[in-house]
Parts: structure tokens; C-alpha cells; sequence
């Protein structure tokens, strides 16, 4: 059997999509795999065709299965096509799921917290990012949704330093001095969830915590505010 003539740009526009489909489905940081699956696949699938290449190799009937791994360890994905011909090819795919990591607080503004920040006026505090190797924030990894949980607190004086709830899910608070006296000393907390319930290690007391006790993945941060006089 003669493989069919290829069009020049028929190969790397073919192997883009499938590496597009593959990761998509296994994650953007198994790209070398999906790679090597899509070349592997093309490769099987020009030998097994007739001398004539189908109108559409990736028409819209072709199947598709998401693969939503639950148990971590090493999965073997096989993948059997058979063409109108008869012909049959398939490849297996290892993949080594790990277990599901805590989100990390990324980019916030103001920035990593760290002495006083003086509000005069209404001002805004945001997360910017989340990263999860799953449902990060704004971006989650590709065919996944977002799970990011936000969970801001306030400890004033009339709370007694305690912390309350500001009862939003928001990546971000306005905080207005109206509501406090000049000179009031507040802290501002912000803690983030993904859909792992987790419960973090640290008491109230500390402005930061990290699920792993490091020193890079915060899953809280606290900033200090002083209330100042309107400019």
C-alpha cells in the first residue's frame, strides 16, 4: 500500500490540532507527551490509508472522551482508530497523576503585604491571580473551570481585633475610611480554596499561611491598614 501525497502544510496543520485536542484534555504540562501521541497517531494513520486521503481526516464524527481522573498514580490511555478500509492503529498514552495541589495566592495589588498602608480615600484590594495546576484564577487550565474560592475577612477595634467575615467571594474589597475613625488600625485578610476541602495549619494570629508550612505558597495574606484623615 502506497501512503497518499501529503500537501506540504497538510502534516503541521493536522499536529496542531490533535496537540491542541490532547491537551486540552491531559493538561498543558503534558505537552511533550501529547506531542509525541499526535506524531505517533499521523504517522500510523498515512501508512494505513489508501492512496487517496480522506476529504476530512478529522471530520466531526470522530470520537472524543474526556478523561477526568480521580485516583492518583499512572494511567495508560489506549487509543484504537479503525479507518473504512478495515485498517486498525493504536498507541498507548502513560500519564502519572499526581495528587491535586493547594492553590497559591500570585499577584495581589497592593502587593505581597508588608508594613502599614495608610487609606485616605476608598481603595481597592484584589488578587490578581491564583495558581493551580488546575483551577487557577483568572486562567484555569484548559477544558476546566475555575474553583477558586476567595474569603475575606476585617479585625477593627469595635471587633476586638477578632476577625469577621465580609461575607463575598470576589477576588477583591473596597475599603472605605468612612466607616472607621482617623487612626483606627484594621488588618484586611484575604484566604483562597480551590475545590479541595483543606483546613489551614495556622492559628488567627499569623498574617500569612501556607497549607505545606513553606515560604512560597500562601493560601493567606493579611495586610495592616491605618486609617488616615481625606486628602
Amino acid at each position: 500500500m502506497t501512503a497518499p501525497e501529503l500537501p506540504e502544510h497538510w502534516f503541521r496543520r493536522e499536529l496542531g490540532r490533535l496537540v491542541s485536542i490532547l491537551s486540552r484534555r491531559f493538561g498543558v504540562h503534558r505537552m511533550e507527551l501529547c506531542e509525541d501521541a499526535a506524531q505517533t497517531a499521523l504517522l500510523q494513520a498515512t501508512q494505513s490509508w489508501p492512496s487517496k486521503l480522506p476529504d476530512d481526516p478529522a471530520r466531526p464524527e470522530t470520537e472524543a472522551y474526556l478523561l477526568v481522573p480521580d485516583v492518583d498514580g499512572k494511567w495508560t490511555v489506549k487509543v484504537t482508530a479503525t479507518d473504512g478500509q478495515g485498517m486498525t492503529a493504536s498507541d498507548d498514552l502513560d500519564l502519572q497523576v499526581a495528587p491535586d495541589q493547594p492553590p497559591c495566592l500570585g499577584a495581589m495589588d497592593p502587593g505581597v503585604p508588608g508594613g502599614t498602608i495608610t487609606v485616605d480615600q476608598a481603595r481597592r484590594f484584589e488578587v490578581l491571580s491564583v495558581l493551580d495546576d488546575i483551577s487557577g484564577y483568572p486562567k484555569p487550565a484548559p477544558g476546566s473551570t475555575t474553583t477558586t474560592g476567595f474569603h475575606w475577612s476585617l479585625a477593627t477595634p469595635d471587633s476586638g481585633g477578632a476577625f469577621v467575615p465580609l461575607g463575598t467571594d470576589a477576588p477583591d474589597v473596597v475599603i472605605d475610611p468612612k466607616r472607621f475613625k482617623v487612626g483606627d488600625q484594621i488588618d484586611l485578610r484575604v484566604e483562597i480554596s480551590d475545590a479541595i476541602a483543606r483546613t489551614l495549619p495556622c492559628d488567627a494570629s499569623k498574617s500569612s499561611c501556607a497549607i505545606d508550612g513553606g515560604t512560597t505558597c500562601f493560601q493567606r495574606q493579611t495586610w495592616h491598614l491605618e486609617i488616615g484623615l481625606a486628602p
